[in-house]
């Protein structure tokens, strides 16, 4: 299966991009909270967005938003967001794993797309070495 973990200083840049090319394309949301409870949010709904919200002054959110016509809008909500996957198996099945701190949110879907756009792995700069200017002039 593969497997990329998004940067999050890419995290709106990615949701902007998933929202923009899978609108309206079927996904189910599975979410497993932290005292082990499972809950399915929605089967094979249509999506209309996946946003980062970082306005609020305590947590950052990721919003999905999923609307049929004729139906109650259904939105589920990521607070404080860790660790952003995607995921592809050879059959095609693509899934998003969103871990945070309400717990672990998977999207999954057969039809729609992962954005085509280069994201950077989360651990893109693991084990490379920063300058840090310690104001302490070199001897």
């Amino acid at each position: 299966m593969k497997t990329m973990a998004i940067h999050p200083e890419e995290w709106k840049e990615f949701c902007d991009a998933f929202s923009q090319i899978n609108k309206g394309d079927l996904m189910s949301v599975e979410h497993f909270h932290l005292d082990g409870r499972h809950d399915y949010v929605v089967e094979e709904q249509p999506l209309q967005a996946m946003t980062l919200d970082t306005d609020d002054a305590c947590s950052d959110m990721i919003s999905l938003v999923f609307f049929k016509e004729g139906q109650r809008r259904i939105s589920h909500v990521v607070i404080e967001p860790i660790h952003l996957r995607t995921k592809e198996d050879a059959e095609g099945r693509k899934f998003i794993q969103i871990e945070a701190e309400n717990g672990v949110t998977i999207i999954s879907f057969h039809s729609g797309k992962l954005p085509e756009q280069q994201f950077h792995s989360e651990f893109a700069s693991f084990g490379e070495r920063k300058e840090v200017n310690s104001g302490i002039a070199p001897s």
